[in-house]
């Protein structure tokens, strides 16, 4: 359905403040969830839209051009206290993947949604603290790789049945996410 007001949210960590120009003909609406189009101007997120964060403040944009004006977007790692339809005390024991239909409705179904957090506490029914990241992609349906020591390029595991990786005999994995790169040694305990 999408905001079509002002959303009330309890942040419990997170301070990343970022301002960006919003989309031509849109209203972002306070608490509510933003993407980035094409042209780098924040619109409300729909389902399948890369998460970048929550507005701090309405931005009514709906009669100007893109860019006209601004709006203040909560990024990075943070909390937040969310209305979750059907989350347990097991959800958060478990960090479940916690997904966006649209700018303002949180579910546990993968579907088409969007990725946006993980639940780090219960809080009551329909009630639980989601630890949103922007930075990072969350990897909710991956498969099983066995990578022997040479280097392979992984492009796309979304799709896949399980939710484990199997780095056996790599000693370190390298990847890119935006513009940033990521280097992560790894390491084991066990013989072969």
């Amino acid at each position: 359905m999408g905001a079509s007001d002002n959303i009330n949210i309890k942040k419990e960590v997170g301070e990343n403040m970022q301002e960006f120009p919003v989309a031509a003909s849109t209203t972002i609406y306070r608490g509510s969830m933003v993407t980035q189009n094409s042209g780098d101007d924040i619109a409300a997120l729909t389902a399948g839209d890369e998460f970048k964060g929550h507005a701090m403040e309405k931005a009514d944009n709906s009669s100007g051009s893109a860019g006209d004006i601004n709006c203040k977007v909560l990024q990075g790692k943070y909390r937040l206290q969310v209305s979750l339809s059907g989350v347990a005390q097991s959800d958060a024991t478990e960090r479940s993947i916690v997904y966006a239909s649209d700018n303002e409705t949180y579910t546990l179904t993968q579907g088409s949604n969007s990725p946006v957090g993980r639940v780090v506490r219960y809080v009551s029914s329909g009630v639980a603290v989601v630890e949103f990241d922007t930075d990072i992609e969350f990897g909710g349906n991956f498969g099983i790789i066995t990578v022997p020591a040479s280097t392979y390029a992984i492009t796309d595991l979304q799709g896949m049945a399980s939710n484990s990786i199997d780095f056996s005999g790599v000693g370190s994995i390298k990847f890119k996410h935006g513009s940033k790169d990521y280097h992560i040694p790894i390491w084991s305990d066990e013989t072969d």
